[in-house]
């Protein structure tokens, strides 16, 4: 019995799916994917006019709720800034933290997969300076809340610097679970532990 269109354009997208985890945009090929997919590259090309084309299809949904999240966030930060009634903005500070991490867990759980490919794996894409923009956007946060806890006599530029590393280890450490787990609960599990770790008392170790 012949594949109906769209359970040929599924074949090829989860065979997509599984090069790019693995191999990368720039290492995985058409000609690959058309193979594990068990369709000609021809066909490959029906549905999809390019590589870029079949990439985006997969990343693209999550990578504009990634993108959202991370502006959300970011429009947190200006407005509390912005905001003259201190009281009011520390009292809401908690709420918005747990919803940003509900928020990220959400995200880690149910698309791990293409969050992994958008922040690994995505070099040579429009896509490729994500990982990057989460970092810069962790290490904001962390200036704004921790820099006033750091030790007196350290310069500035070193405060500035360790938040930095904070921050890149922080987005380094979700990318090794996502990939190596290949279950939303469970990277869940362990994402939602770890935050718990990274950031108990961290005005303390800073």
């Amino acid at each position: 019995m012949p594949y109906l269109k769209e359970e040929v354009k599924e074949k090829i997208l989860a065979s997509a799916v599984i090069k790019f985890r693995e191999q990368g945009y720039s290492g995985a090929s058409m000609r690959q994917i058309a193979s594990s997919a068990g369709v000609s590259l021809g066909n490959v090309y029906r549905y999809f006019e390019n590589k870029d084309a079949l990439f985006n299809a997969i990343v693209g949904p999550v990578y504009e709720s990634y993108i959202a999240f991370i502006h959300h966030i970011d429009n947190l930060i200006a407005d509390e800034e912005n905001n003259m009634e201190a009281g009011a903005a520390a009292a809401s500070d908690i709420a918005e933290i747990s919803k940003i991490q509900e928020k990220l867990l959400e995200i880690c759980e149910e698309h791990y997969t293409e969050l992994l490919i958008i922040m690994d794996k995505s070099a040579g894409t429009r896509y490729e300076n994500a990982k990057q923009a989460l970092i810069l956007l962790l290490d904001k946060i962390l200036k704004k809340k921790f820099l006033p806890y750091m030790k007196n006599k350290d310069s500035q530029a070193l405060k500035e610097d360790v938040t930095y590393i904070f921050s890149s280890s922080f987005i380094e450490s979700i990318c090794i679970i996502l990939r190596k787990y290949e279950a939303g609960s469970q990277i869940r599990l362990l994402i939602d532990r770890f935050i718990t770790l990274f950031f108990d008392g961290l005005e303390k170790r800073l």
